[in-house]
């Protein structure tokens, strides 16, 4: 919220709930704790979820664009660029998900009214990449997009302490996505099995766990999930490596499916 600061939508992050909006209906992508991506419209209390972000639009829905009918559904107070939100060039900022649960983060550099993309060509452009689910993020000003510690895109908001150049903008919340170091077992003598990767697989030369069958993780520590029959809401297989950390109502469960879940098998493809 421009005026006040305040930040719309539920948010979780690492695990705890920060603030649970149940008031403004708007779509929404989370991560649970066991390693899938939530996408659209669901409360917080159904899933056991370690991350979770609101947006404006679920603009991208099993596969196609989804703009006109997320409209009709979902609160529009909570933005300020008017009517014209969806179709003028603004820059924007949207996070998506493929159908085998890679997540896709992708910001188009631009100023309201003046260049940037519309809400259609975000959706265009996500759908290229290989997206089948993606919800729109806060845009305009606040789109700012860094990459390891450098910023990665044009920002349009103008400096206070000098009006020649732009600088980013505050804001309340961040989503940043950052490899998991996997633990290494410890025996560099000679590959062996053994305690070193909880007894379930080999210890190599590079002081690597190489599993045994059923069992994954860094030191062979858990079991390797298993693909869950194809229902509403959707499952995808595999879990993910890639940490995702998110800083910081009833009535819409009626819709089926209301979301749609993945699981997320790469950092490097993110």
């Amino acid at each position: 919220d421009p005026p006040t600061g305040a930040c719309y939508g539920s948010i979780v992050s690492r695990g705890r709930l920060v603030q649970d909006d149940l008031v403004h209906h708007n779509a929404r992508i989370g991560l649970t704790k066991d390693g899938r991506f939530v996408v659209g419209y669901f409360n917080v209390s159904q899933f056991d979820l370690q991350e979770l972000v609101a947006g404006v639009l679920w603009i991208v829905r099993d596969g196609r664009v989804w703009i006109e009918d997320s409209l009709e559904e979902e609160d529009m107070s909570v933005q300020t660029t008017g009517p014209d939100f969806p179709t003028v060039s603004a820059a924007r900022t949207a996070v998506g998900v493929t159908a085998d649960g890679r997540m896709l983060l992708l910001t188009i550099s631009g100023k309201t009214g003046v260049d940037g993309v519309d809400l259609r060509r975000m959706a265009e452009l996500l759908i290229a990449a290989g997206a089948v689910q993606a919800i729109n993020l806060d845009g305009g000003g606040s789109s700012t997009f860094v990459v390891n510690g450098t910023l990665a895109n044009t920002v349009s908001d103008t400096c206070q302490s000098n009006r020649m150049y732009t600088c980013e903008r505050p804001v309340t919340t961040v989503v940043c996505v950052h490899a998991r170091l996997e633990p290494k077992c410890y025996n560099r003598s000679q590959p062996t099995w053994g305690a070193e990767c909880s007894g379930h697989g080999r210890c190599d030369s590079a002081a690597e766990c190489k599993c045994g069958p059923g069992w994954c993780g860094g030191l062979c520590h858990e079991i390797c999930p298993t693909v869950s029959p194809s229902i509403s809401p959707t499952i995808s297989p595999t879990l993910s490596p890639t940490e995702i950390t998110i800083h910081s109502a009833p009535s819409w469960l009626e819709q089926a499916p209301s979301c749609l879940l993945y699981t997320s098998p790469s950092p490097r493809d993110s």
